[in-house]
């Protein structure tokens, strides 16, 4: 059985990766380019997890983690920085992330968040 897992990525070389890693760890992945595209997607089907990029066109990582709380969505998130954005992540899990991965995240990496 396959778990629905919404990634949050703008980079198409790397949401390619990730969903490759993905679904071998067992996920169906749906991709929202953009933060609006992500809340749309939430408000349209249940996911188990969302692997969300920080920084997304259009409404940011950030602004997604408010909205779903504002929302009530209790989706367990895991946020997606660069190392030089390590700061953004402590922000991110006070805002309801549960975890972080450094970009690029192995497939350990992913599984173990």
């Amino acid at each position: 059985m396959t778990l629905p897992l919404l990634l949050v990525e703008d980079d198409p070389v790397e949401a390619r990766r990730l969903s490759s890693a993905l679904a071998g760890l067992g996920y169906e992945v749906t991709l929202a380019e953009d933060g609006d595209a992500a809340l749309d997607q939430l408000a349209a089907r249940a996911f188990d997890v969302v692997l969300l990029d920080l920084v997304v066109p259009g409404l940011d990582g950030m602004g997604v983690l408010d909205a779903m709380a504002a929302r009530g969505l209790a989706v367990p998130v895991v946020v997606q920085v660069t190392a030089a954005g390590l700061d953004a992540a402590s922000g991110a899990i006070r805002s309801g992330a549960r975890d972080f991965v450094v970009k690029p995240a192995g497939v350990l990496r992913l599984q173990v968040a």
